[in-house]
């Protein structure tokens, strides 16, 4: 196993995945970030200052669990190796709202 592929395992991988990308989003705007999850705890944490511009937050996975984080948290979903109508499929269940936008 690679050292990312525990985050997908049986305990609970996605909940890690969205609650650090919750927390670190929160990071972003300054000090005082507070969190008390099912995998980690987060006391006063934070960037002395907050950024003036907050990163990009890229995020890669096929599968559902992966696009439900992603949806939730990602500006950007990577994608690799589909064809052109699967690439529309995977739009539609990661874009929020009915699905029925086009692609």
């Amino acid at each position: 196993m690679v050292p990312w592929q525990h985050c997908f395992s049986s305990w609970g991988g996605p909940v890690l995945l969205s609650q650090h990308s919750l927390v670190a989003g929160e990071a972003f705007g300054g000090p005082g970030v507070n969190h008390e999850g099912a995998h980690f705890r987060v006391e006063n944490g934070g960037l002395p200052e907050p950024l003036a511009v907050r990163p990009t937050i890229y995020f890669g996975g096929a599968s559902k669990a992966a696009e439900r984080v992603a949806a939730k948290h990602a500006d950007v979903v990577l994608l690799w190796g589909e064809t052109p109508s699967m690439v529309r499929d995977r739009i539609a269940s990661v874009r929020p709202g009915d699905g029925s936008s086009s692609a």
